[in-house]
């Protein structure tokens, strides 16, 4: 009896792996896009823990009821819509959302999800554009209430608190985008382009860079790629960044941190680039401050 008792603790001590595994995450990716895969690189490197990865192009419909209900996963990775899509309705693990453009979380209903978002706060974005064109007094923008309403109340109190007035023209779907456009017209000093389904689409983004040109007004865009085909500004993020956030509210959790509450919170490191050629030809007068501070232009 004595011998057994010795063994058996001394297993203890020398494999401790064997009489305690820590749970792993599941890392649930929508499609093994470059990205993506750097949303997940980003959370390794700051949760410093063990995943388990399923990419759901790649895998059968048997692999993620599986995965789910084993007791080795404490928490949950969610990388794209189709992910956020498979897991939402969870309740009993831990759900970070990430590369999800509007992820409907009701805090109350769903206390276990969190997650990052997938543009800067509105109270940054419009900071970085009167940082860079200080004579702006009104942005207007276009946006679907079905889709945008939230990030617009935000943005209206983020550009009364910072002495601007945000004019925003509501439309229901995209063969309303012109109208709008003709609305705001000389009524605002700059435009902010929305991450908005409705609003951006291949028509639509035409309609807007012709409505800049022809009114003289930048657009405030939340992707570099749009500074290529002519927006001004862009204020944006790193998939890296976003997985690095992500990382850090996984090991909060993990510790039971009260800090990370439900519901999505924004990107941190915020990169801001601008488009000087865009700058000339609508004959902007830019801050020099906005070089000093370490703004990227093209």
């Amino acid at each position: 009896m004595h011998l057994r008792l010795t063994v058996i603790i001394w297993a203890f001590i020398t494999f401790p792996a064997i009489a305690y595994t820590q749970p792993d995450t599941l890392v649930i990716q929508s499609f093994p896009v470059t990205p993506y895969d750097e949303v997940v690189q980003g959370f390794q490197a700051a949760c410093s823990c063990e995943i388990t990865r399923l990419v759901l192009s790649e895998s059968s419909t048997d692999d993620l009821p599986r995965l789910i209900q084993s007791d080795q996963h404490d928490l949950i990775l969610a990388v794209g819509q189709h992910a956020f899509n498979a897991v939402k309705q969870l309740k009993n693990q831990a759900i970070i959302v990430t590369m999800v453009l509007h992820p409907e979380i009701d805090s109350t209903r769903n206390p276990n999800v969190s997650g990052v978002a997938m543009i800067p706060s509105p109270n940054i974005m419009i900071t970085k554009l009167l940082n860079t064109l200080p004579e702006i007094r009104s942005i207007g923008t276009v946006y679907d209430p079905a889709h945008s309403q939230s990030l617009v109340d935000q943005g209206k109190a983020a550009a009364q608190n910072l002495g601007v007035q945000l004019v925003a023209r509501p439309v229901h779907s995209s063969r309303a985008i012109p109208k709008a456009l003709r609305e705001l017209g000389k009524n605002c000093d700059a435009f902010w382009m929305l991450p908005d389904i409705t609003v951006i689409t291949p028509d639509t983004i035409e309609s807007i860079l012709l409505f800049s040109l022809d009114n003289g007004i930048p657009i405030l865009t939340f992707s570099e790629k749009y500074l290529n085909i002519g927006a001004f500004m862009s204020v944006g993020f790193t998939p890296y960044d976003i997985g690095l956030q992500a990382g850090e509210m996984a090991k909060k959790i993990r510790k039971q941190d009260k800090v990370v509450k439900p519901g999505i919170s924004p990107p941190k490191n915020a990169i801001t680039r601008i488009n000087r050629k865009v700058g000339d030809k609508l004959h902007l007068t830019i801050a020099p401050a906005a070089f000093e501070t370490g703004e990227k232009t093209n």
